[in-house]
This record gives C-alpha cells, sequence and structure tokens, in this order.
C-alpha cells in the first residue's frame, strides 16, 4: 500500500523542520470557459498537515520563484520570505485554516491545516469503517467493491486517515447517522468523465437521508459533481476541501434539502462552487420538494 510516485507532486517540496511532507498530485483548471472535456488542465499539489502552537514551513522550488509568491487567504497575513537563489520560501502559520501557495507560472500548493488530532475521537466510533495510509481502490481493498461505489448502511462511521487516498464513491439512500470524517483524501482523478457520455463518478451522493455529516475530508478531481444531497434533512458539513477541474464540478450541491449547515470549507470548482436548488422527486416527478434552514458560513471559495 506504498504510495505510486505517480501521485507525488515532483515539482516542489515542503518541509517542517527536517521532516519532509508529501505532496500530492491534484488537477486543477485555470480556463473560465466551459468545455465539456475540460482541455487546459494541470497539476497542481495538495498536502495536509496537523499543527499544534505554531509551525514554521520551508517550500523548495525546483524552477525560478523571481519573487512571485501570495499566501491566502490574505486576511492571514502571512509574508513569505523568498530566497531566489536557493528557491525556498519560508513562512509561518499560526493556527489551522485552508491555505493557498500560490507561485509563477500558475503553479499552487493548497495546504489544508488541522488541529492536532482533530479528528482522533471518532476512531471510538462503532461500526467503524477505517482507510489507513496509502493508496485504497477495488483492486487492493475489499470495503471497496468492483464499481468503486461504497454503499453505506445507517449509524456507521467512516474514517479516512492523514496519508490515506481512497479512489471510490460513497452513496446511502434512505439511510440515517453517517459520518465521513478524517484528514484524508478522497480522489476522483481514476474515473471516466464525460459530459457527452454522460459518465462520472460523484464522491458523496445521498438521497432520502437524516443525519448526515461530514468533517475535514479533502477531494480532488472527482469525475463531476462533488457533494450531492437530494432531499435530505440535518447535514452539517464542516472543515471539508474541494479541488475541482472537469466538467460539471460542483462542490457543494443542495437539493430539496431541509436544516443543512456548511462552514469552515474551502471550494475550488471549475462549476457552481455552492449550489442550492429545488428538484422534485425524479422517479414520478409527483412532488415537489421543499427547500428551507440552508447556511453558508465562513467559506473560501476559488
Amino acid at each position: 500500500n506504498t504510495l505510486d510516485e505517480s501521485y507525488v507532486y515532483p515539482q516542489m517540496k515542503l518541509y517542517v523542520k527536517d521532516k519532509q511532507i508529501p505532496l500530492f498530485n491534484c488537477k486543477t483548471n485555470f480556463s473560465q470557459l466551459w468545455n465539456g472535456d475540460a482541455p487546459q488542465r494541470m497539476n497542481n499539489s495538495v498536502a495536509t498537515i496537523e499543527m499544534e502552537g505554531k509551525v514554521e514551513l520551508k517550500l523548495q522550488c525546483n524552477f525560478a520563484i523571481l519573487e512571485q509568491c501570495v499566501i491566502r487567504p490574505l486576511s492571514a497575513n502571512i509574508i513569505p520570505e523568498i530566497d531566489e537563489n536557493r528557491r525556498v520560501i519560508s513562512f509561518e502559520i499560526t493556527s489551522p485554516g485552508q491555505y493557498s501557495i500560490e507561485l509563477r507560472s500558475k503553479r499552487t500548493l493548497h495546504l489544508f491545516v488541522n488541529s492536532y488530532q482533530e479528528f482522533e475521537h471518532y476512531k471510538q466510533e462503532s461500526n467503524l469503517m477505517y482507510f489507513g495510509p496509502g493508496i485504497h481502490n477495488k483492486d487492493n481493498n475489499n470495503l471497496i467493491p468492483d464499481n468503486s461505489i461504497i454503499f453505506l448502511n445507517s449509524n456507521t462511521t467512516v474514517y479516512i486517515d492523514n496519508g490515506a487516498i481512497v479512489q471510490a464513491g460513497f452513496f446511502a439512500n434512505d439511510k440515517s447517522n453517517i459520518k465521513i470524517v478524517g484528514g484524508g483524501i478522497v480522489d476522483g482523478s481514476v474515473f471516466d468523465r464525460s459530459a457527452t457520455k454522460n459518465t462520472r463518478l460523484i464522491p458523496y451522493e445521498f438521497n432520502y437521508c437524516n443525519n448526515i455529516s461530514f468533517d475535514g475530508i479533502i477531494t480532488t478531481d472527482p469525475a463531476g459533481w462533488c457533494y450531492n444531497m437530494y432531499f435530505c434533512n440535518q447535514v452539517n458539513l464542516n472543515n471539508i476541501k474541494i479541488i475541482s477541474s472537469r466538467s460539471n464540478g460542483d462542490g457543494v450541491s443542495i437539493q430539496s434539502c431541509q436544516n443543512v449547515v456548511c462552514k469552515n470549507s474551502f471550494v475550488r470548482s471549475w462549476d457552481d462552487s455552492l449550489v442550492v436548488k429545488n428538484y422534485p422527486r425524479w422517479y414520478d416527478r409527483s412532488q415537489h420538494g421543499t427547500t428551507k434552514n440552508i447556511l453558508f458560513e465562513n467559506c473560501i471559495l476559488w
């Protein structure tokens, strides 16, 4: 279950003191014109760390920086020190959050910082589905079926640990009390997305569900929408991170739902970022849904 080199971003290296932090590949899209084939995509990087107190970081680049670096959100007031000769950027982070280290030629490190052991308490949950560090897919993990869609039952907690990359989608219909949590990554890059053929795999699809929580999860390159909530009640999304780059790469889609809170989250999408809309029940269109009590709070959108 060691990490394949193809998942490691090679253009930069990140260090906390002498410890190297893994940088994972993620696709971004700088085009602002919609195209079903999403042709203008490029590799960028994502990393996650846990912190206590303050953290001093160094970013080693294998390209000339040319004194170009900005760290967002600007409200964090992080001023980088740039050593152009050594191609090193030094900076300090004093609180958890979602940061973008933006460099020349549209290179970006998405750095997601959690509190130390922020998700550890979830490991004590009963009926726990656990994904540890490494790559998990249908070929090496029997929790993932051949179609790569994990059907969740009620009263289930999915824990995706730091360093885990899960190549699957999670689906629930008419279920309750489900949590998907942790500092790891759900990666959709291996799944086909064609707007013309309508091929897709939605990472999180929940229909007619109640009391659903998402906490901390990073999702990269979803093959379609990322979060699809349909006729659900009592949904909580906290500190989720989304980087999408393909057609219809919506971030959070709330459809005919009630009592939904999405807060402290980061969405870099190649379509709608946060969506609220009302739909009928698709199987017979006999009943339109009700949308109410939807709150988005303290989110960073790109």
